[in-house]
């Protein structure tokens, strides 16, 4: 079994791919992390298998999206569990970031670590399906939350013309992308995830439902 991993481990992988981590970002980080192992010991927020390898598994992962959301952007991520992209994206960037998720305990979860990292105005959590959220975002990212036909619809009506989607995806994002053609019209850009082998970042703009 592979050992588990530090946070140093997440540090050296934002320096792979240029996401630059300050030291005060570093420490909310590494807060975040501390509540989420303590959190876990009593709430299932994460898959339990996946905990020793929390920096990569799930912060770098999240890290990687950095660089595709742009600056000053209002970004909600849809299906945020215990803050992943969410709160990483949040930390990370200059953005507000607006997470959505249906299940009480991991809004909970992710209040308590805005709180404590000190987020503040940056960040706001909705207990809510993302089919009755109001408002219009620049970015809409989700990870590991449903079929790509899916996102957009459920997303639809909080598009705008310029709206960029941000969803990692596993190695059924050209799958995905072939069935998501026959009902929308959108230019897609894949990038390789540092994160797991098969893996890609996709990235989807000029999002039109076909008529």
């Amino acid at each position: 079994m592979p050992k588990a991993e530090t946070f140093q481990d997440f540090l050296d992988g934002c320096a792979r791919i240029g996401v630059a981590v300050s030291p005060a970002q570093a420490v909310q980080l590494e807060r975040y992390a501390q509540l989420l192992i303590q959190w876990q010991a009593k709430f299932n927020l994460v898959g339990p298998e996946t905990l020793p390898f929390l920096y990569t598994r799930h912060l770098l992962d999240s890290a990687q999206l950095v660089p595709y959301v742009g600056s000053g952007k209002k970004i909600l991520d849809i299906g945020s569990g215990a803050g992943f992209p969410a709160l990483v994206l949040a930390i990370l960037t200059d953005n507000h970031v607006t997470a959505c998720e249906r299940v009480g305990k991991k809004v909970q979860f992710m209040m308590h670590v805005s709180r404590e990292t000190g987020l503040k105005e940056k960040f706001s959590v909705l207990q809510e399906d993302v089919r009755k959220v109001n408002g219009h975002f620049d970015v809409i990212s989700a990870r590991a939350l449903a079929d790509l036909q899916d996102l957009f619809s459920w997303t639809e009506h909080l598009k705008e013309a310029d709206t960029v989607f941000v969803f990692p995806k596993g190695e059924t994002v050209n799958s995905e992308i072939a069935h998501a053609s026959k009902f929308w019209d959108m230019t897609t850009q894949l990038e390789e995830s540092i994160t797991f082998l098969d893996a890609k970042v996709l990235i989807a703009t000029d999002v039109r439902r076909k008529r």
